[in-house]
């Protein structure tokens, strides 16, 4: 898991809010900003890439010849 950040501001000027932020504030000066990060540096799961190749190899055996080929340029 990734690690969890909390940015708290006090006495932020109301109208420095962004508009959605801001509806039913008009009327205070001030307010308290707290922003919390969910999950930074979450990997993506491998599994969100199963299928996203479908139909680049007619056959199994291009897919075999295709990641061998991709591997020998390392050795």
């Amino acid at each position: 898991m990734g690690e969890t950040r909390k940015i708290v501001t006090e006495n932020y000027p109301a109208h420095k809010l962004p508009e959605d932020l801001r509806r039913g504030l008009e009327d205070l000066a001030s307010v308290r900003v707290t922003v919390e990060t969910e999950d930074v540096d979450r990997p993506t799961p491998l599994t969100s890439f199963i299928g996203s190749a479908k139909g680049c190899y007619l056959t199994p055996s291009d897919a075999v010849t295709c990641i061998r080929s991709l591997r020998d340029e390392w050795e």
